[in-house]
């Protein structure tokens, strides 16, 4: 290397290489900073006197290009941390797994839901949100025949990953309250319903399919019991010596207990007898309920849908009838109209409140309508008992 040599501006150094190109060094300290930087000056155009002039600049404040470079990757690795939408729903996604102990079931519906209605923003952060984001959101769903539930479930989402990025101070609150529709301004009393004929033609349908599928099915007319639920069941969940079953994690977020009716009862003992057909995977997890191949029900969504069309096709059922979700909401509907008392039906649904079993009653309000117009006949029929005496 060819030696340094001082030029007639102080702090300024250079040489001259074996290919006969000058290269330029500046020394210098900043006021109250007692750590002597320097700096090699690169490129074409210096000369002695622009070197000087940098080494003033730098002194007064000018960042070297190491400070530079600094700064870039700071604010790069600032840039990819910061708390995008997508980053907060990832964050949510593992807390509340944690504080569950396993992974939410919900994650796994909620994700293409949360990618669909908010993809084109998951690069901004809660400060970069505005009104007119969720505004556009909430007009989108609703031009696109979406009900108001949609868009209350929606930007509920939103609310809640924002709720919990701020209580781990990873983002800054919303400036402005989301347009999540009120309670009131929601009708979302629509609930599955039956006629005998169409409840009496899926039961021969049901009975013609083999037993995985068939019983899987009838579980949810007989019992009310959610999909999930179902497909996770064990055989140690089911006590048949007190006539019960424990609904592990349902979705009040607590284990439940529901009675063990004597249909439900044959539907488990049917199982139990074909359970030698499952797959060695699925007799080591024990789930009671498994498809024609052995695997669990909950593996696939697509096979569940494609059984529920065939059915639903097979046993001349509306096209909108949701068979699993809708068989529980037949199993709320048919005790609300025998006159189950409302504690007991929400009890045996696992609602959280009853404000959520009420719509089963409402729904029956129909039938009490049909009811009342007997009361002409039953009034003249007590008249008639007094003529008689």
């Amino acid at each position: 290397m060819a030696e340094r040599k001082k030029s007639r501006f102080p702090g300024v150094f250079h040489h001259v290489t074996d290919d006969s190109k000058e290269i330029f060094y500046i020394r210098y300290r900043r006021p109250g900073d007692r750590k002597l930087h320097e700096e090699k000056l690169s490129g074409l155009g210096w000369t002695l006197a622009r070197a000087a002039r940098e080494r003033s600049a730098r002194i007064a404040g000018k960042p070297s290009n190491e400070e530079n470079r600094t700064k870039s990757k700071l604010r790069k690795k600032e840039f990819e941390n910061r708390p995008t939408l997508k980053l907060l729903f990832e964050r949510y996604s593992i807390d509340k797994a944690e504080q569950n102990g396993q992974a939410l079931k919900s994650i796994r519906v909620l994700r293409p839901t949360f990618k669909k209605h908010f993809g084109h923003l998951f690069d901004r952060t809660t400060d970069d949100l505005t009104i007119a984001d969720a505004q556009d959101i909430r007009k989108k769903i609703l031009e696109q025949k979406g009900a108001l539930k949609t868009v209350a479930n929606v930007l509920g989402l939103l609310n809640s990953i924002v709720t919990h990025g701020v209580s781990i101070n990873l983002c800054q609150p919303l400036t402005f309250r989301l347009p999540i529709p009120k309670r009131g301004e929601i009708q979302n009393k629509t609930t599955e319903r039956l006629s005998p004929g169409q409840l009496d033609q899926l039961l021969k349908v049901l009975d013609e399919e083999p037993l995985q599928i068939g019983n899987f099915f009838k579980m949810a007319l007989y019992s009310g019991c959610r999909k999930s639920e179902m497909c996770k069941l064990t055989w140690d969940d089911c006590d048949f010596d007190f006539y019960k079953i424990t609904l592990k994690n349902s979705k009040s977020g607590r284990d439940e207990e529901i009675p063990m009716s004597a249909p439900v009862k044959d539907i488990l003992q049917s199982q139990w007898e074909i359970r030698n057909f499952r797959t060695e995977a699925t007799a080591k997890a024990d789930v009671v309920f498994f498809t024609i191949s052995g695997r669990p029900w909950g593996s696939s969504e697509k096979m569940i849908t494609q059984h529920s069309k065939r059915i639903r096709e097979k046993a001349g059922l509306p096209s909108n009838f949701r068979m699993l979700h809708g068989l529980r909401h037949v199993f709320g509907t048919l005790h609300a109209l025998h006159g189950t008392p409302l504690p007991i039906l929400s009890k045996l649904l696992t609602h959280k409140t009853l404000s959520v079993t009420e719509r089963y009653i409402e729904i029956a309000r129909e039938d009490a309508l049909a009811s009342a117009n007997l009361t002409g006949e039953i009034i003249q029929k007590h008249r008639s008992k007094r003529q008689v005496s």
